[in-house]
């Protein structure tokens, strides 16, 4: 399995990129302003966060090197035990998109409504982005996608994320798809993509092979857990049943870190809000 690196660079300074890419030990297929420019794509509404919100123009960048499938693992997906041993196990799949969450998009998902105002009336989709295997004629498919969406939005509009481009590419055209998460129920116990997991306490406490999304090493989930907290505080019902939620899996050591200067009757109180 050949290994290329996507460094974004849309944001560095073209005189500080030689220095970047010059760090990796494999091929590079940097994602630059100039890319985006030349090719019929936009940036995000944020453009320093375009990286994030459209993650699909990493495929259409190493569409220049010769691949027929192509995963793309996000920095915070782990593979825990023998997990990683998933990959290879479906290298012979020819399955166009392997993902987890395929799914018909509700009007209640985020990314819905930014690719039903460009195109009204199509059947938007949605997946999970962090781990997915991506067939090249659906990536190249969708590359013409994302170009078409571009060419006919209005100037300031929504700019839709690379989940929903990626997964009603997929649907529309027919492509084969296959939901990890159905398939391995056992293995993606801890996967998300709104929650954040202590990675070192699931390393601890399980001895199975598990895929974790989004995990966080000790200093950043302590600081992810203590500023959810912070939103309970200001009356935020989604992150109070988040918060309570990754309280399930936290040890006792990340729970005094966390509640070391927090009283008793401030945590009840703040959980009753």
């Amino acid at each position: 399995m050949d290994v290329i690196a996507v460094p974004d660079l849309m944001n560095i300074p073209v005189r500080e990129h030689q220095g970047i890419l010059e760090q990796f030990s494999v091929a590079t297929c940097p994602l630059t302003q100039d890319f985006v420019n030349e090719n019929g794509l936009t940036f995000w509404n944020d453009q320093r966060r375009t990286g994030w919100a459209c993650g699909d123009y990493v495929l259409y960048r190493a569409l220049s090197k010769k691949w027929d499938y192509a995963w793309i693992i996000e920095p915070d997906v782990y593979f825990l035990y023998e997990a990683i041993s998933l990959l290879p196990k479906l290298s012979d799949s020819t399955t166009d998109l392997i993902t987890t969450n395929f799914w018909r998009a509700s009007n209640e998902w985020y990314w819905r409504k930014p690719l039903e105002d460009v195109m009204p009336g199509i059947d938007v989709h949605a997946m999970g982005f962090p781990l997915s295997r991506v067939s090249r004629s659906l990536a190249e498919k969708a590359f013409e996608f994302r170009q078409h969406v571009v060419s006919i939005s209005n100037a300031g509009s929504r700019v839709p994320n690379d989940e929903s481009i990626l997964a009603t590419t997929a649907f529309v055209n027919g492509f084969t798809t296959l939901d990890l998460k159905k398939q391995y129920p056992n293995i993606f116990t801890y996967w998300s993509t709104v929650l954040k997991y202590p990675i070192s306490d699931i390393r601890s406490r399980e001895s199975q092979a598990k895929i974790v999304h989004s995990g966080l090493e000790d200093k950043d989930f302590v600081h992810y857990i203590s500023n959810l907290w912070d939103s309970i505080k200001k009356g935020n019902k989604k992150d109070h049943g988040r918060f309570l939620e990754v309280l399930n899996v936290c040890s006792t050591e990340v729970l005094k870190k966390t509640f070391a200067n927090i009283s008793s009757l401030e945590l009840e109180e703040a959980l009753n809000k």
